[in-house]
């Protein structure tokens, strides 16, 4: 899965691994928002979070709902003629467009993000769970290659103290095992002895 896309309503969060990083890109209420995030940037930690809609939002939006239907009960006869065919289409509209903007509006919303300098928010709902995880496992995948593929290279001109910090970054972020490290450090050992550092 190169690409991971979300869909609620008309909004989107759209996600596309790149060989440097991730595009994000996602249209809320707030607005249309794209970015790409570099590897670096991208943390390993995740975190889960429920955000519910604020008490001041439910009073307005039932307060919204509470007045519609009160208008229509008191004026309502003298916008539609029950005589004619289109009322009970429009009656349907009228009922069902506040219970849409109800639902919406109050909804919890579940997320997952990838926490680092730039975190990435996924939905969470359990219909996306399964596949949010594969992608973010998939990420993880990406960024641990690409990082082991830019840093842990042994350049002519790297100097020992600096490779061997490097390494040390390396473990610390779980980009290589201690096996690995060690291994890495007898070949800049073997080096010294060869060049006569």
């Amino acid at each position: 899965m190169k690409s991971y896309k979300q869909k609620k309503w008309n909004h989107f969060r759209n996600f596309e691994l790149l060989d440097e990083g991730v595009k994000y890109e996602y249209k809320v209420e707030e607005g249309y928002f794209s970015q790409t995030l570099k590897f670096e940037t991208i943390g390993f930690d995740e975190q889960i979070s429920d955000k519910k809609p604020s008490s001041v939002k439910v009073g307005l939006v039932l307060s919204i709902l509470f007045n519609i239907i009160l208008f229509f009960l008191a004026f309502g006869n003298k916008f539609i003629d029950m005589d004619s065919p289109m009322s009970p289409t429009i009656l349907l509209i009228l009922a069902i467009v506040p219970l849409i903007i109800f639902k919406s509006s109050l909804q919890r919303e579940h997320l997952k993000f990838i926490v680092g300098q730039q975190n990435l928010c996924f939905w969470y709902d359990k219909k996306y769970q399964a596949d949010v995880d594969n992608f973010i496992a998939e990420i993880k995948d990406a960024k641990r290659k690409y990082m082991r593929k830019k840093y842990l290279v042994l350049n002519d001109y790297d100097e020992a103290s600096a490779f061997k910090h490097r390494l040390n970054w390396l473990l610390v972020e779980k980009f290589i095992d201690e096996s690995e490290h060690k291994e890495w450090l007898q070949k800049l050992e073997n080096r010294k002895i060869i060049r006569g550092e």
